[in-house]
């Protein structure tokens, strides 16, 4: 009889082991995939730190994105306002890729964004000290404030360019400018499709843009 029981209690016994070997083996491929999922614990080989997410990250991030924004903006001036044939005969017009990246344009105005806000900020300076700054979310807007300064227009603040009453009192030349300057943004940079709307020659186009480079750095260089 006692042969017996010891028989009956095998299977039992046998069971439990395999009850036992399948939770273990179950706990392995759980650990496989959390393994496969997030990798290994700290104090496995083979760990790698996560990055810290935070506000240091998300403004290196918008850092990146802004000087992206200013590097378009400036490939964008370059194009509608730099001659395709001498790229060099253009407005005084650099890009400074530094740790706080601006446009320079002429000796007297720099065009930025600001971090915080993610905004342009366009700012003109006279004699050293601080004369315009305009903030605006826009690139065109931005592009107008440019027109405006290469053309000489004053009042920049309102991009000297949507009042027709502004230009009196200025002289031809002045207002003669201010148009070419602002076809030639409205064409993109096309020579030919700006001269044809001003109804000149694509020469004295060209003539024009180099005398108005050569007056503006003659006008902001200083004495």
């Amino acid at each position: 009889m006692d042969a017996d029981r010891s028989q009956e209690a095998r299977p039992d016994q046998h069971e439990g082991g395999g009850e036992s070997a399948g939770a273990s083996a179950d706990a392995s491929a759980a650990e496989g995939k959390r393994q496969r999922l997030f990798g290994p614990h700290a104090d496995e080989p083979g760990y790698v730190r996560p990055p810290v997410f935070g506000r240091r990250v998300r403004m290196a991030s918008h850092a990146a994105m802004h000087r992206g924004w200013l590097r378009d903006l400036y490939n964008e001036l370059r194009v509608v306002f730099s001659d395709p044939v001498s790229p060099q005969e253009g407005p005084p017009l650099a890009f400074l890729d530094a740790d706080k990246p601006v446009i320079q344009l002429g000796d007297d105005v720099t065009i930025g964004v600001d971090d915080a806000k993610g905004t342009f900020v366009f700012q003109r300076t006279q004699d050293m000290r601080l004369v315009d700054t305009i903030t605006t979310s826009d690139g065109d807007r931005v592009t107008d404030f440019v027109v405006a300064y290469l053309a000489r227009i004053e009042d920049a603040s309102l991009g000297g360019l949507a009042h027709v009453e502004k230009s009196v009192g200025r002289t031809i030349e002045d207002v003669e400018r201010a148009l070419i300057l602002a076809t030639l943004r409205h064409c993109g940079g096309n020579r030919t499709l700006a001269a044809g709307m001003l109804g000149i020659s694509r020469r004295m186009l060209r003539a024009k843009l180099q005398s108005y480079w050569a007056s503006l750095l003659t006008e902001t260089r200083p004495q």
